[in-house]
C-alpha cells in the first residue's frame, strides 16, 4: 500500500472494492468516443495501459469513496453496504460494462451539441491523466447515483462535487487527483463549480468590489437570475461599469430544474459597445457576429489575479474603434481582431471581448451546480451622444 495511504484508509475493504471495481473500468475506457481537438492524430486519452500509477489512483479514490459511503446524510448504511456487494456481484446496470455503456450514451448526445469527453464539465483540459481521472470518477458517481440519500442528488451531478470537495480538502495527500480536477492549467477543472475554489483571492476581489463606492447600484433580474453592481467610470465619464453575477439554474430549488433556455437573454444593442472579462466560475460569453455566422464562446482565465483597480478602469470609442483605457493608457483590439489586451505585470495580460452594435450575444452560467459565474462588463455609446435607455432588443442566436 502506498505510503500516504497507511493512516488514511477508514474501511480498506469497501476501498480495495471499489478500487478493483475501477480497475475493470480503467480496460472499457477506449470504448467512449471521444472529440477532436486537433488535426493531429493523438492516442485515445483513455485507451493507455494501465500503469501502478492508476492502481494508486484507484485505491486513493476507494478511501475517498468509503469516507463518503460511511456519511449518513449522503448514504443510508444498508445502502452503502447494498453498493459495496453489487461491486463484488454486480448487476448490468452497475457492472463495469453496464456503466461504462451508460457514459458512452451521454457521451454521444454531448458530441452531438459539439462538446465531448475531454471537456470534462466546462472544457478546459488536455491533459490524459486528467482525462483518464474524469473517467474514473464519472464512472463511480455513475454508480454511486442508485444508492445515495437526497443529500447527494439535490442536483444533477451533486456526487461530483462532492467528490471535488473532499478530494481538494485532501490535497497535500492526493496530489495528483487533486491536481487532475483543478486548479492547475492542464486539468478538468471540476474545481470551477465550487465557488471561490478555482481562485479564492479573487473571490473575494469580487465580493468587495459588489459592495464598493465604484459600483454603488444594485439590482437583480429574478426573471434571469441575474444580479448587477454598477456605477460610472470615473476615467471615461458616461460609460457604465458593470459586475455581473449569473446565478445557475440548480441555484433556484426549482422543480423540475429550469432548462437553461428558461433563464436566458441573449439579446443585440442599437447602439451600445461592450467590452466583457469573463472573471470566475463556470461563464460562458457567447457571441454571434453581426447576428450572422458561427457562435464564438469566451471563459474565464482561470489563473486571473485579483489585482484590478475599477478606479483606474474605462472604455470609450477612439477614432470608432472601442477601447479600453486602464492606468492611463489606452488599449484598442488588433485590426479585425475582438480581443483588446491589457499588458499587467509578470508578463500576463488581461483579455475582453468587445461586443458591438448588432452582435447577439449571451453571458450564460453553463453550470450544472450552484456556483454562480461572474463578468465585469463596461458599455458606452458607439457614438458620443447616442441615448442608451432601453437599447436591449432580445434576439435568438440566427440559424
Amino acid at each position: 500500500m502506498p505510503a500516504e495511504l497507511e493512516h488514511d484508509t477508514p474501511s480498506f475493504g469497501p476501498a480495495s472494492t471499489i478500487a478493483q471495481w475501477l480497475d475493470s473500468v480503467d480496460q472499457l475506457g477506449a470504448q467512449i468516443p471521444t472529440q477532436a481537438l486537433t488535426d493531429k492524430s493523438l492516442p485515445h486519452p483513455l485507451g493507455s495501459e494501465r500503469t501502478l500509477e492508476d492502481n494508486m489512483l484507484n485505491l486513493q479514490i476507494g478511501v475517498i469513496t468509503a469516507e463518503i459511503l460511511d456519511d449518513p446524510e449522503l448514504f443510508d448504511p444498508e445502502k452503502a453496504k447494498e453498493f459495496v456487494d453489487a461491486l463484488i456481484n454486480p448487476t448490468k446496470d452497475i457492472s463495469p460494462q453496464g456503466t461504462v455503456n451508460h457514459l458512452v450514451e451521454k457521451q454521444r448526445v454531448f458530441l452531438e451539441k459539439g462538446e465531448g469527453w475531454q471537456f470534462g464539465k466546462v472544457g478546459l483540459e488536455v491533459h490524459p491523466l486528467a482525462q483518464r481521472i474524469v473517467f474514473k470518477l464519472h464512472a463511480l458517481t455513475t454508480a454511486l447515483e442508485h444508492y445515495c440519500q437526497p443529500g447527494a442528488n439535490q442536483y444533477e451531478d451533486q456526487l461530483a462535487d462532492i467528490f471535488t470537495q473532499r478530494i481538494l480538502d485532501r490535497s497535500s495527500q492526493m496530489r495528483i487527483l487533486a491536481n487532475a480536477i483543478g486548479p492547475t492549467r492542464f486539468s478538468v477543472r471540476w474545481v470551477d463549480f465550487l465557488e471561490g475554489r478555482e481562485n479564492p483571492s479573487l473571490l473575494n476581489w469580487i465580493k468587495e468590489a459588489q459592495t464598493s463606492k465604484q459600483l454603488p447600484q444594485r439590482d437583480y433580474l429574478s426573471r434571469n437570475l441575474l444580479s448587477i453592481t454598477a456605477g460610472e467610470s470615473g476615467v471615461t465619464p458616461g460609460t457604465v461599469v458593470q459586475l455581473l453575477e449569473k446565478r445557475t439554474i440548480r441555484s433556484t430549488g426549482a422543480v423540475p430544474p429550469l432548462r437553461s433556455s428558461d433563464v436566458a437573454n441573449t439579446h443585440a444593442h442599437n447602439n451600445k459597445v461592450e467590452v466583457y472579462l469573463p472573471l470566475m466560475g463556470p461563464v460562458m460569453l457567447k457571441v454571434q457576429y453581426d447576428g450572422v455566422g458561427d457562435i464564438h464562446t469566451y471563459t474565464a482565465d482561470p489563473n486571473f489575479n485579483a489585482d484590478l483597480d475599477l478606479s483606474r478602469i474605462g472604455a470609450r470609442m477612439v477614432d470608432g474603434q472601442p477601447a479600453v483605457v486602464y492606468d492611463g493608457k489606452t488599449y484598442r483590439a488588433e485590426e479585425g481582431q475582438r480581443v483588446i489586451s491589457i499588458p499587467l505585470e509578470d508578463s500576463r495580460y488581461l483579455q475582453l471581448y468587445v461586443v458591438r452594435p448588432g452582435d447577439i450575444h449571451l453571458f450564460d452560467n453553463v453550470g450544472i451546480s450552484p456556483a454562480p459565474a461572474y463578468a465585469l462588463a463596461m458599455g458606452f455609446p458607439r457614438e458620443e451622444g447616442l441615448d442608451l435607455s432601453n437599447d436591449f432588443n432580445p434576439t435568438d442566436f440566427s440559424k
